[in-house]
Parts: C-alpha cells; structure tokens; sequence
C-alpha cells in the first residue's frame, strides 16, 4: 500500500502505529537515551546536557508532530533488524518498508 503524498505517508503511520510501535521496540533500544539529530546522527541526551528524554518518548513525539525523522528511526528499525523470513513475515513490516520506500514524500524541500 504505497502513499502517494505526504497527507497518505502520515495516514499509513497512524493507521498501523500500533505494528510500526512493536517493530521500532523490537528492534531499537526505546528506553535508551540516545535519539537522533535532524542529519541523523545520533546523540545521548543525558551526556548532551538534556532531561534524559527516551527515545520511546522522541519517537511518540515526532509521530505526534508529524517530523519528518520519524523516518530516520523506521530506517534504523530495518538496518538493524535481520534479513530473514521471520522478520518478513512480522505484522506491520511491508507498512514499513512501503514507508521507507516513500520516504521521499517528507522532503522538506517540497521535491518528489
């Protein structure tokens, strides 16, 4: 179920985030506190300074608000998970890969 723009991307996550949640919890470390920068980096948020803000917590935000580097979590969700047909056959993961695969819908430069 590809999206065919940004409104349709959104609507897909909202509409599985309850699949997407389980496969970013089974893949990532949620109650770390190493969150991603707007390039993608990543930083702990504790050493940085911060109020120690999970990143269970920055991912529910960035849904919340719609943020485009939700995506940069989905990605790191699939690089990280492995190459096998029991991944494939988890519920929710052709959500993700067909959001990734759009992820060019959330360009902010307006581009396709």
């Amino acid at each position: 179920m590809y999206p065919r723009t940004k409104e349709e991307w959104w609507k897909l996550v909202n509409d599985h985030w309850q699949e997407l949640h389980a496969i970013l919890w089974s893949f990532l470390p949620m109650n770390g506190t190493e969150i991603l920068q707007e390039d993608w980096s990543v930083i702990d948020t504790i050493m940085a300074g911060g109020k120690g803000t999970t990143m269970a917590i920055e991912v529910q935000r960035l849904r919340d608000a719609k943020d485009p580097l939700l995506l940069g979590y989905f990605q790191k969700a699939w690089s990280t998970a492995p190459d096998s047909s029991v991944v494939h056959d988890l519920q929710g993961w052709d959500i993700l890969c067909d959001l990734l695969s759009e992820g060019y819908l959330l360009d902010k430069r307006g581009t396709k």
